[in-house]
């Protein structure tokens, strides 16, 4: 059965260390997690790690890519020295989560909250929370806690 797998890509402790001193476009791309969903499964002999390896491999494929003559370009050499690409050095500079299958949506976790879980909570801020909160459940505006009301304010 096929599904889909999603994958975190994030710059590591160390990658951002190292852009501490880099051009503004250096930083704001490389500083960033990013997200991909990926098919996977079927009848297949591919395990987990071997999904992450293909995508370490795809991410890195893709960023010479996608900034060739560039001055990511330039930093990215720097740190695979001279440009050939191991996947050694990315496990140095970026980490990948993987998530398999999964099957929980928010709009399914939303649709289970109640009155009595929201009484729990403390300091709410934003107006657009409690609106969000007033229309998922209709008597919040009624059941109004000490904590909800005075930091409502």
């Amino acid at each position: 059965m096929r599904f889909t797998s999603h994958y975190i890509i994030r710059p590591t402790a160390e990658l951002l260390g190292k852009l501490s001193n880099s051009d503004i476009e250096i930083v704001e791309t490389l500083n960033q997690p990013v997200l991909w969903s990926k098919k996977e499964g079927g009848k297949t002999n591919w395990q987990p790690s071997e999904y992450v390896e293909q995508v370490k491999i795809a991410f890195l494929l893709n960023l010479f890519k996608s900034y060739s003559d560039s001055k990511i370009e330039i930093f990215l050499n720097k740190i695979f020295q001279g440009g050939n690409l191991d996947l050694k050095v990315f496990d140095e500079f970026w980490e990948v989560e993987r998530f398999e299958d999964i099957d929980e949506a928010f709009e399914d976790v939303e649709s289970q909250l109640d009155i009595d879980s929201v009484s729990r909570l403390n300091n709410l801020d934003s107006q657009l929370v409690k609106a969000w909160l007033s229309y998922l459940l209709p008597n919040y505006e009624k059941f109004k806690t000490p904590n909800i009301i005075e930091n409502a304010a």
